[in-house]
């Protein structure tokens, strides 16, 4: 018997993803929302229209503040995998130096990664 998480990668991204996506991939869509010139993001030109008309196309509501709500859930579990991620990378690197040589800025992700001030003291 198959146990539930053993199949997560086969079924592919969840629905609102996938569905957020085609709406701003959708070239037709660009006036109303559209992605950022690196493609990482994507900017929301008009909210009336996207409610009134686009979302009630993807999604079973016109709700805006629902649909940034969910939009949230996603950025945020994204945001603390990649910073647990990177605190694990972080432990691992600083594991096999002396006690405290690494601090880690909260606010980055890891992604500053400094000298404590204990350190420069000794």
């Amino acid at each position: 018997m198959a146990r539930p998480m053993e199949r997560i990668h086969e079924m592919g991204p969840p629905p609102f993803l996938t569905k957020t996506f085609e709406m701003v991939e959708d070239p037709s869509t660009d006036a109303i929302v559209s992605w950022n010139e690196a493609r990482n993001s994507f900017i929301v030109w008009d909210s009336y229209c996207l409610a009134s008309n686009l979302l009630p196309k993807y999604f079973k509501h016109n709700n805006f503040s629902s649909f940034v709500r969910q939009l949230n859930t996603y950025v945020e579990n994204a945001t603390s995998s990649s910073r647990r991620r990177a605190r694990k990378r972080l432990n691992a690197t600083t594991s096999s130096r002396r006690r405290g040589a690494v601090t880690e800025d909260e606010d980055d992700g890891g992604k500053n990664v400094q000298r404590s001030e204990e350190d420069d003291e000794q």
